[in-house]
Formats: C-alpha cells, sequence, structure tokens
C-alpha cells in the first residue's frame, strides 16, 4: 500500500492536490471485498466529485467520506494484482501537518492489513 502526495510538500491556499493511491494484493488466491482507509490531513477537505468518477469508472465499488478519512471499498481484487487511483484534496487553510499513514484491509479478515507511510505537508 502506498499513497504518494506528489507536490504536495508546499501548497498555497486553495490549491489541490491529488493523492496517488496503490493497493497491491500479493496472494495467490483471490481478495474479497478490500477496505482502504485514506487520510485526509487538517487543512484539506476531499472533493467528492473525484471519488465519484472513481465509482463512475468501476476503479472502485464505493466510498464513504467520515471526518478526517475517507473509506474506498474495492470490490474484490485477483491474485497478484494491483489498483491504481488518486483521490483529490483541496487545501483550506495556512498549516504544516502531517499525513497519517493510509491502510488497506480485507473487509471480513480485518487482521490481514498493509499500511502507507506518513507525510509532512505544508500549505502556504
Amino acid at each position: 500500500m502506498a499513497v504518494n502526495w506528489g507536490g504536495a510538500k508546499a501548497l498555497k491556499t486553495g490549491e489541490p492536490v491529488d493523492a496517488k493511491t496503490q493497493v497491491r494484493w500479493q496472494r495467490k488466491t483471490p481478495a474479497g471485498m478490500v477496505i482502504v482507509s485514506l487520510p485526509v490531513p487538517a487543512a484539506f477537505q476531499p472533493e467528492a466529485a473525484a471519488l465519484e468518477k472513481l465509482v463512475e469508472d468501476k476503479t472502485i465499488a464505493r466510498y464513504a467520506i467520515e471526518g478526517r478519512r475517507v473509506l474506498v471499498y474495492i470490490d474484490g481484487m485477483a491474485p497478484t494484482s494491483k489498483v491504481e487511483f488518486s483521490y483529490r484534496l483541496k487545501s483550506t487553510t495556512k498549516a504544516k501537518v502531517t499525513a497519517v499513514p493510509a491502510m488497506v484491509a480485507l473487509f471480513y479478515e480485518p487482521e490481514v492489513q498493509a499500511h502507507s507511510e506518513s507525510a509532512a505537508l505544508t500549505v502556504d
């Protein structure tokens, strides 16, 4: 599991950032429902339009915005496959923040999980 914040290391207030997310399933058997918990750092708001497009394109099954995170549901993954997508966040205020690690887990086996790394972000 990885989240790449790209140019988000130094943003201006009001600028968006696309957090490029990669989920890999490395087992030789298929995965059922996969849930991904994506961080929404302080000073940022998620843009629902980009998430809706991921649902329309069938990249993800559905999503839910819950406070400081976005939950993304992937309806199964084939053996040794990966799913890549971006979610867009808009910077709302000046701040130096840390994006907590994202987490991916099997919906019906939550003990099977992985985490991304945290990231320092600055909004001027």
